[in-house]
């Protein structure tokens, strides 16, 4: 996997995981599930402007799954956000070409 450089501040954090024994991609499909969701709210702190809470942040655990296990979920995934992503388009697509049908009198 290619790295690039960034900046992590505020609330933005970069995990880094041994990938002998974690699939990164399905620590993402984890937290974007109900599941994950749930347990990600639970580490904001503020009703103004939200901040995540660190020490509770290091206290997510994730599902322990064997790495082939982790890599079926993670095509799944994959194949979800792919089909996500034709959908949207599609909708982009359908919805420019009715907003752009000239009705004339």
């Amino acid at each position: 996997m290619a790295y690039e450089e960034a900046y992590a501040g505020g609330n933005l954090f970069i995990f880094e995981f041994d990938e002998d024994k974690v699939e990164p991609f399905f620590v993402q499909a984890f937290l974007m599930s109900k599941d994950g969701t749930a347990i990600i709210n639970s580490v904001y702190s503020g009703e103004t402007v939200p901040l995540v809470l660190v020490d509770r942040l290091k206290d997510i655990k994730i599902p322990k799954l064997p790495l082939e296990e982790q890599r079926k979920v993670v095509e799944k995934y994959r194949k979800s956000t792919e089909q996500i992503i034709k959908l949207r388009t599609e909708l982009k697509e359908s919805i420019d070409a009715l907003t752009s049908i000239s009705v004339k009198g």
